[in-house]
């Protein structure tokens, strides 16, 4: 029945969207998820006069912060760590 097949599919996405909240705000999750925040959300994405590097630097940080979306995890607050963690 195409109900169950949905509740089915709901449910293995909420699994993993829960595998990566847990896996992502411990200390080390957190630390890796800054590391990817410095590298490819805080970077320039735009390389002038190359237009499929600035394409691909977008993509990586389009990951990045689709990432921290399914974890359902506060990126604002993340940002603020790494911005702390680079000032001092």
């Amino acid at each position: 029945d195409i109900l169950y097949m949905l509740r089915m599919a709901n449910s293995a996405v909420k699994r993993l969207a829960d595998a990566y909240h847990i896996a992502f705000s411990g200390p080390q999750g957190r630390e890796v998820l800054r590391d990817l925040i410095e590298k490819y959300v805080i970077s320039p994405a735009h390389v002038p006069g190359d237009s499929h590097t600035t394409e691909y630097n977008l993509g990586k940080r389009d990951a990045v912060l689709e990432l921290v979306e399914f974890a359902s995890l506060d990126f604002g607050k993340i940002l603020m760590e790494e911005l702390d963690a680079t000032a001092g």
